[in-house]
């Protein structure tokens, strides 16, 4: 008695019912979602709560399917999230980019060369993902900052950050330079720290 019961007639349980209307009365903000199947209605469910910016959650041993690979696949499933990959536009992130991509992410290619990114963009719309190109100098807190501004003012939100961006100085430990030294060190630990503190900070 009391409790809420919405008769639902398709997949998702937003879709020709009140319930955006009432989990908004009732201000709340998180979505823990149960039931089968994973690949259905769990899974529409899931996809539509996130473009209603709510926190979704789907606890892996309170949702199942008939198929035992369709179950898997749809839990690993980023549909509505937006991930920032530096030094996205080539190798190994690119490569990453593809693969969050391919999950369902909206991905933002963030890196120095803009025709390279430019490039690694068109790949990732040709197939079929949502995708952005934004410079950065992982290296430059303002540079950090303009690409977590513009990645949340694109599509609202920031989910995941791969802190890819790297350099090669290559050399012996004996030969390199004071300069190579600090070069790599400034994009690999100071290319880390930043994105990660002002990402933090920017939710």
């Amino acid at each position: 008695p009391g409790e809420l019961l919405i008769r639902k007639t398709q997949a998702s349980a937003f879709f020709g019912t009140h319930l955006a209307g009432v989990l908004v009365s009732k201000g709340v903000d998180t979505i823990v979602l149960v039931g089968c199947t994973t690949s259905g209605c769990v899974r529409a469910t899931a996809v539509d709560g996130l473009q209603y910016d709510y926190r979704v959650v789907v606890p892996r041993e309170a949702v199942g399917d008939r198929n035992s690979a369709a179950h898997e696949a749809n839990l690993f499933d980023l549909h509505g999230r937006v991930a920032i990959v530096t030094g996205g536009n080539g190798g190994i992130g690119l490569g990453m980019a593809r693969g969050l991509a391919g999950a369902g992410a909206s991905v933002v290619v963030a890196a120095r060369n803009a025709e390279k990114s430019d490039a690694a963009v068109a790949e990732l719309r040709s197939l079929g993902a949502e995708a952005l190109a934004v410079g950065v100098d992982v290296t430059d807190e303002a540079s950090v900052r303009g690409m977590l501004d513009a990645s949340v003012a694109w599509r609202g939100r920031l989910d995941i950050l791969v802190n890819n961006a790297g350099i090669v100085r290559d050399g012996a430990i004996w030969n390199m330079s004071d300069a190579d030294f600090d070069a790599v060190m400034r994009v690999h630990v100071r290319g880390t720290r930043s994105p990660s503190h002002w990402a933090a900070n920017h939710r």
